[in-house]
């Protein structure tokens, strides 16, 4: 999947830059914009068949004032190996953000598998459509021999304005 990236003029009126048009967002943004704002983090649990493959994320995220700004970031991933299961330290994990435009975050193929946390930080944002909603796309990619599985998920970001 290819993600589509598209010039953004708008300005903020809430005196955030608008970092919809570079994707990528910087520590140092990330810890400015978020200063003061409600920052949801959730981890999200995928499974591969019954006890073989399980990938976790931890993903962090608020929105501006209105709602028509997203800002997420990845913290930390497990991907942890059934009894049994064989494979080494090069799987993949992929996650993207899509609203209005998308922005998304390809692992490279060294992931470890060995069921502990590592940290995973790669930090975006995206404008928001009038629904107020964003899409979060995760895919695991487990490393094994033979041909990889994968598994993958969307989820909904709604918009709430809580302080």
């Amino acid at each position: 999947m290819t993600i589509k990236k598209e010039e953004f003029g708008s300005s903020n009126v809430h005196g955030l830059d608008d970092a919809s048009s570079k994707g990528d967002v910087s520590e140092e943004q990330w810890q400015a914009w978020s200063a003061g704002r409600h920052v949801k983090t959730e981890t999200f649990k995928l499974k591969f068949g019954t006890d073989k493959f399980t990938g976790e994320l931890t993903i962090a995220y608020f929105w501006n004032e209105l709602g028509t700004s997203f800002y997420g970031r990845s913290l930390q991933y497990k991907i942890t190996k059934g009894a049994g299961q064989s494979g080494g330290n090069k799987a993949n994990v992929y996650f993207f953000f899509e609203s209005a435009d998308s922005w998304g975050s390809d692992s490279p193929d060294a992931m470890w598998q060995d069921g502990e946390w590592h940290n995973y930080s790669r930090i975006g944002s995206v404008p928001v459509k009038a629904d107020k909603k964003v899409r979060l796309y995760i895919r695991f990619i487990f490393d094994s021999p033979g041909s990889d599985p994968k598994v993958e998920e969307n989820y909904w970001l709604t918009f709430s304005n809580e302080k």
